[in-house]
């Protein structure tokens, strides 16, 4: 009986509705083209959010004011309601696409009405899966179909949880719909496309440069492009299974502080405000700190008490930084020039958009997609501006490299010019002896001066200005380290006078390192490349006395292989390196190209790979070599033996073959148990012998470390 009368009720003020609002009423006669039912369609703002759709039959609804064909309502945090009718004069059955043309509105909800009171509700919205929704697009649409001769109404309940309420409601044929939707996923493809090639790019030369403005670049890249995913809808598909899919409005807000931080972060790196400009430094500093209590408040508070800060805090410091940008330009700092532009282009963007949700200007395909013009536009200036500063620094290089060749060329000039003085000088009489003491004095002076210079300029060649590294070389002699080992010793015979390998070791913080290397490279660079190894190791191990082997060859081949141009060595840079860290009762080891073995009464092992080389054009410069650990509780009375390569692959004997691997096991494990010098003196008899069995010289650098494990 009460389902009775409720349908009751719905079929009489059905009638009403038809009678009070038949001017109302949107007529179908076709289906083809789009057509615009904003005249058709009234609202109501339920203030309270309490309203059902049994309310709404008995509410009063209001006509929209203006003529545009897009309801305005700005942020809105209270659910609206909209009602209209329509009715089908033709023939023949007319299906119908009801289109809100937004992503981002997490409830949207469809409640229909028959002549005969049937009620059907369809449920949309950004927190519906897309899969569970009428019609799985990212816009919001919803399928309608009328028969010949019938009248619907329609109820759409809205709620955006603070976001803008700004959409235009219109009614698509199945072809035109699905026309309209490839063209936006086109029109957003290339969008992102365009800004994925922008942060690939800069991701790049971060890797290039590590210069901290490109992270920052980077991340208010990576936000704008997640404010303008999540507008578009295609954010939601990605994390629309993840539990806080409810919650997901919060992005917004979230992602446009994360924007405004990071590109206030971006503007004191890029400009250099921090050093040069304290004013615009302390200005952006306090908005900054602004920026991070409102993205902590985004988290915690209701959203609409944030989503206008959110908006208004981008507009703010978009313009903050651009006045400081046109600020820094108009001090003379022309890579400033890009920068300006781009921010200019990125507040143009958002006081469109701010205009349009404020209703000032009209919903236009411009005005609609004016933000995300504004983006793309300011990440393709901005990346021209970094673009425009790295090639400001390499000119400013090249002159700083200019002028030291020509100061060279002055000096030699100089010299030449002090000499032939001094010889003129010298013909002189006793009597100008006292004259000649000081030109002397001057002259040693000068030639002193120049020749730390030329010693200086040719380092700095072949070391590509990385001389800084080898001033700070600090290295323990080996000998000294080893005498707190048991039955330890080194030994190193090279091939020629320069040497292409060494032994040596650390002590600090309580750690022990042990390093032994040797490269393939020409004998005059040898020596120069060994101690640029031994400085970046010693400068690794003192900013990080708990680094790993595995991290400092790591951070070796990064170094060779970015820092080093291919031009300032004749050959390829091909290094063999072998670490080992000794703390507590852990022993660590990471090789690249060298061995190592550890030998007890019973049995050896090898460890190491000798086919990875530091500095291989194979070798990528991220590569992240093994780290081995070992307890030293487990290897008691056992030797531990670092050795080169060379070893492995000098060539003797009889039959002129490689040592070889089982060679080396059998000779370390025959010397287990002996003293540490008589090891080292059996090391340098057996290899002497091997080359005099096949009447050859010595090919490579000979290089080994031993030390016996507590007993």
């Amino acid at each position: 009986m009460e389902r009775l009368n409720r349908y009751c009720l719905f079929i009489f003020i059905f009638c009403s509705i038809n009678v009070s609002f038949a001017a109302d009423t949107l007529v179908l006669r076709n289906e083809l083209g789009i057509k615009k039912i904003k005249p058709y369609v009234t609202f109501y703002c339920d203030t309270f959010g309490y309203k059902t759709i049994e309310d709404m039959l008995e509410t009063e609804f209001n006509n929209a004011k203006t003529k545009e064909d897009y309801f305005n309502f700005g942020f809105q945090d209270k659910p609206f309601w909209f009602k209209f009718t329509l009715t089908n004069k033709a023939s023949f059955p007319i299906q119908q696409y009801l289109e809100i043309n937004r992503s981002y509105f997490p409830t949207v909800d469809l409640y229909e009405i028959t002549e005969t009171g049937n009620l059907k509700i369809w449920k949309s919205g950004s927190t519906v899966k897309f899969k569970e929704r009428p019609v799985n697009f990212n816009t919001i649409a919803f399928d309608i179909s009328i028969n010949p001769s019938e009248t619907k109404t329609y109820f759409l309940q809205i709620q955006t949880k603070g976001l803008a309420l700004v959409f235009r409601p219109q009614l698509f044929e199945q072809q035109k719909l699905f026309k309209s939707n490839w063209s936006l996923n086109l029109y957003y493809g290339c969008y992102f496309g365009v800004i994925m090639i922008v942060i690939i790019n800069c991701l790049f030369l971060y890797f290039v440069e590590r210069r901290s403005e490109f992270l920052y670049y980077m991340a208010m890249v990576i936000s704008a492009l997640i404010v303008n995913s999540f507008y578009s809808g295609y954010l939601l598909r990605l994390i629309e299974n993840l539990p806080f899919l409810k919650d997901h409005y919060r992005i917004f807000a979230l992602s446009a502080f994360s924007a405004t931080i990071s590109g206030s972060l971006f503007a004191i790196s890029f400009l250099n405000i921090k050093t040069l400009h304290k004013i615009w430094y302390y200005t952006l500093l306090g908005f900054i700190i602004a920026a991070i209590l409102l993205f902590i408040s985004a988290i915690i508070f209701p959203y609409h008490y944030t989503t206008k800060a959110s908006f208004l805090i981008t507009v703010t410091g978009s313009f903050i930084v651009t006045a400081a940008a046109i600020y820094v330009y108009r001090k003379g700092e022309k890579t400033a020039r890009f920068f300006v532009i781009g921010y200019f282009l990125l507040c143009l963007g958002i006081l469109l958009y701010g205009l349009r949700v404020f209703n000032v200007l009209p919903e236009t395909n411009f005005t609609l997609h004016a933000f995300e013009l504004g983006t793309m536009l300011e990440m393709i200036f901005l990346f021209l501006a970094l673009s425009d500063k790295q090639n400001d620094l390499k000119k400013k290089y090249e002159a700083v490299q200019k002028l030291t060749i020509d100061s060279s060329e002055k000096s030699n000039e100089a010299l030449r010019n002090l000499v032939h003085e001094q010889s003129d000088v010298l013909s002189h009489a006793e009597t100008e002896l006292a004259k000649q003491n000081v030109k002397v004095i001057a002259l040693e002076n000068t030639i002193a001066d120049f020749e730390n210079f030329k010693g200086q300029q040719k380092v700095s060649h072949l070391l590509n200005h990385m001389i800084y590294d080898y001033l700070k070389l600090r290295m323990d002699k080996i000998d000294e380290v080893l005498k707190s080992f048991p039955k330890s010793f080194s030994y190193a015979k090279s091939m020629s006078k320069t040497g292409k390998g060494f032994v040596s070791a650390a002590t600090l913080n309580g750690a022990t390192f042990f390093i032994i290397a040797e490269n393939d490279m020409d004998s005059h660079v040898s020596s120069t490349m060994n101690l640029l190894t031994r400085a970046h190791f010693y400068n690794s191990i003192l900013e990080n006395p708990n680094i790993s082997p595995g991290e400092i060859l790591t951070h070796l081949n990064y170094y060779y292989k970015s820092k080093l141009q291919a031009n300032d060595f004749e050959d390829k840079i091909t290094i063999r390196l072998g670490i080992a860290k000794l703390k507590g009762s852990t022993f660590e080891f990471s090789s690249a190209g060298q061995l190592l073995y550890i030998v007890s009464a019973d049995k050896v092992e090898r460890f190491g790979d000798e086919n990875i080389l530091l500095g291989n054009d194979n070798l990528p410069k991220d590569y992240h070599f093994l780290n081995q650990s070992f307890q030293i509780a487990t290897y008691r009375n056992a030797y531990f033996y670092l050795v080169s390569n060379g070893m492995l692959q000098e060539r003797g004997g009889f039959s002129n073959e490689a040592f070889g691997d089982e060679r080396m096991s059998d000779l370390l494990k025959n010397m287990y148990g002996m003293d540490g010098v008589d090891q080292q003196n059996r090391i340098a008899q057996i290899f002497s012998n091997w080359l005099l069995q096949s009447q050859t010289i010595q090919k490579s650098d000979w290089l080994v470390l031993g030390f016996g494990s507590s007993q």
